[in-house]
């Protein structure tokens, strides 16, 4: 993890909004990785030369927060939490270097024993790396060389190489388990092409593609709508049903379903950003059903609320009832059929709901748990906790089971969608929602 140090010695302002990045990209790294060892790394030496005030102050600054992050690793060599370097002078970068090289040493799937045969495949794979990305069935030949002739055990070796970081391998979908990825930084540039920042990348875009898709590009970066033509041009056509596979797995990416023959795609993390508290207030004092998530106990991660909205498009989507989402950065209002729409918006760190025109309110909390809960099983949401209005007042989701509160309990026990099937495929998973 890697700070400015310049940012902890400034303005308390200044302070406060470095810390609390800090201190978000450490809970993030505990979600994804848990058990990985944490080098926090700060830049601009020189900003801290011969004043020990200061580098006390960071250190100590440092250390309230690392002791909730027991995995951090120790500068024993300055007796500090953290790793001032100077990158112009290259000033603690040995150290560093060191310090780095000697932690990974000592992580368990460095000591792991792995099989001759899975390294020499690995390396015929590895060999074939022109293109940055081979066959299901290439892998499976060149696995048969090296005596490999088992299907499972081909699937364990990938899943074990993928887990590395070596290969990238989904098995999520047909079009997904057939391709290896050999190259990971080719998926990465790739997936870049589309997901960029529209500040910063819109008129390069433009310069990509045909004039005749300037339009296709405008939509993309106001409304987070990509059409088949304009993928087509930014990645290359054999790789677009991979690509979009691939995005719909990890919910970047939805089919919209919303209008007529035209292909589309949403992508909720290129929507449109305005004033968040423009589209929020008209909710405010809306009649119906309502609920909140609350992440105040962990955090709400970035892309959590984008995610929640292409699971609900995908599952609108499939409901010939349902009318056009109205999107914004931060704001979803959705149908699920008939007249009853979703309303949710992002606020601090809670995700919050309204359910209107419903006399089965119910149901669509389940559905909506149900998503909720598939995202935590996906490792893409820390945990959180549920709220329901009773009558004006926020009461707990347990509670309100206990109690049987009206409108959020029926007189007789029924199955919640989705609680026992976050183990599916994104695909899978939606179908069984759809299911009446």
């Amino acid at each position: 993890l890697v700070f400015d140090i310049r940012q902890l010695i400034g303005s308390w302002e200044t302070r406060r909004k470095a810390l609390k990045s800090i201190k978000y990209w450490l809970s993030s790294k505990s979600l994804y990785a848990p058990g990985a060892p944490i080098v926090v790394v700060g830049t601009f030496k020189d900003a801290i030369k011969d004043r020990d005030d200061y580098l006390e102050s960071v250190n100590f600054m440092l250390q309230l927060i690392l002791a909730h992050h027991p995995q951090y690793v120790k500068n024993k060599q300055d007796e500090l939490v953290f790793f001032p370097v100077e990158n112009r002078t290259q000033e603690g970068i040995k150290l560093l270097a060191q310090t780095i090289e000697n932690v990974t040493r000592q992580q368990d799937f460095v000591k792991r024993n792995v099989s001759i045969r899975w390294l020499r495949c690995l390396d015929y794979i590895l060999e074939e790396n022109a293109e940055s990305w081979t066959t299901y069935s290439r892998v499976k030949f060149l696995s048969k060389l090296v005596g490999i002739e088992s299907s499972e055990e081909i699937s364990q070796m990938l899943s074990f190489f993928h887990e590395l970081g070596v290969l990238v391998h989904f098995t999520g979908t047909p079009e997904l388990n057939n391709i290896v990825i050999t190259n990971p930084q080719w998926l990465v540039s790739e997936i870049c092409k589309v997901l960029r920042d529209s500040k910063l990348h819109r008129y390069y875009m433009l310069s990509l593609v045909p004039q005749t898709l300037s339009s296709d590009v405008e939509a993309l970066f106001s409304h987070g709508l990509a059409s088949r033509d304009l993928l087509s041009k930014l990645w290359e056509e054999d790789k677009v049903d991979f690509m979009l596979d691939m995005l719909r797995q990890v919910l970047l990416l939805s089919d919209w379903k919303f209008t007529g023959k035209d292909t589309l795609y949403l992508i909720p993390s290129l929507l449109g950003y305005r004033e968040t508290r423009t589209y929020i207030r008209p909710l405010l004092p809306l009649e119906g059903f309502r609920g909140v998530f609350d992440f105040s106990e962990s955090f709400l991660p970035i892309g959590v609320f984008e995610r929640l909205v292409c699971l609900c498009v995908m599952y609108s989507g499939r409901n010939t009832e349902s009318v056009q989402p109205s999107l914004r950065s931060g704001v979803c209002i959705i149908s699920f059929g008939y007249e009853c729409k979703i309303h949710m918006y992002e606020r601090k760190e809670k995700i919050h709901f309204i359910i209107t025109n419903s006399v089965t309110p119910l149901d669509h909390l389940q559905i909506i748990l149900a998503m909720m809960r598939k995202l935590k099983t996906e490792a893409v949401s820390p945990p959180w906790s549920l709220e329901l209005d009773v009558n004006g007042e926020f009461i707990s989701h347990e509670k309100v089971k206990r109690s049987r509160l009206f409108p959020w309990c029926r007189s007789s026990d029924s199955v919640q969608p989705g609680k026992h099937i976050p183990e599916l495929d994104i695909n899978s998973f939606v179908n069984r929602l759809c299911i009446k």
